[in-house]
């Protein structure tokens, strides 16, 4: 399975990660779609045939793919649809494609007051393909998974929770946006478990060190929300919920 990623970087801070991000963000995108390829073939099949859920692409992605789907997609795409691999409507996908804003706080703030009702800054907001653009992806052999835009300064902060580097923190966000986009969530214990797990996978083939080493979550999220705290780790769901994705809508 192929991955394509996009980047538009609006915050120069984040050159100060290096030259490398796009690869840096390409591999990261690739290990999150290589713990869960299940999840890759049935988020096809439910594009092929309309019926994914979360906010559609003429909402958010305007600033990453351009040509007017939306406010995040057109500062990272211009005219590319992207591809995507995955069976979906009786056609074989190549690529699977995200888009990527890298931005600062305030931009983070704005898209999540506007798109998610929350006046507040988050660290990655994800938006998910809508139903239009995938039915054309399908007839295209292609698969677009969605957007995600990342802040700097909380990306900073999180780094510091999780005594992690920022390149280390970026690729933690990136997967853990990436899975989103694929439809996972962790809105319940078990939920959150197992997207824990997931993206301790998917770092470790990376070489990253397991974050979520040493929380308890195995006796469920308020547990290790205590551990976490204490062991001066983030609030790791509290923080998350930040990202949920937008409550399921029709496209735009």
């Amino acid at each position: 399975m192929k991955v394509q990623t996009e980047i538009r970087i609006s915050a120069p801070s984040w050159y100060r990660l290096g030259k490398d991000l796009h690869p840096l963000i390409q591999r990261s995108v690739e290990a999150a779609v290589a713990v869960v390829p299940d999840s890759v073939q049935r988020h096809g099949t439910r594009q092929g045939q309309g019926q994914v859920q979360g906010q559609g692409q003429g909402k958010v992605q305007g600033q990453v793919r351009g040509q007017g789907q939306g406010k995040v997609q057109g500062q990272v795409r211009g005219q590319g649809q992207g591809q995507g691999q995955v069976r979906g409507q009786g056609q074989e996908m190549q690529i699977v494609s995200v888009a990527v804003l890298l931005a600062g706080k305030q931009k983070l703030r704005a898209l999540n007051r506007t798109f998610c009702n929350q006046d507040k800054t988050t660290d990655v907001l994800a938006f998910p393909a809508d139903p239009a653009v995938a039915a054309f992806a399908h007839k295209e052999q292609t698969l677009p998974l969605g957007d995600l835009a990342i802040g700097w300064e909380p990306c900073l902060a999180s780094a510091t929770a999780f005594a992690a580097t920022p390149r280390q923190q970026l690729q933690h966000l990136i997967i853990h946006g990436t899975l989103h986009l694929l439809g996972l969530n962790h809105k319940t214990d078990s939920q959150t478990r197992r997207m824990r797990s997931l993206e301790s996978a998917a770092l470790q083939s990376l070489a990253v060190p397991d974050p979520w080493r040493g929380l308890d979550t195995a006796r469920g999220t308020a547990q290790g929300k205590a551990r976490g705290k204490a062991q001066g780790k983030p609030r790791a769901r509290t923080r998350r919920k930040k990202a949920n994705l937008p409550p399921a809508q029709s496209a735009a």
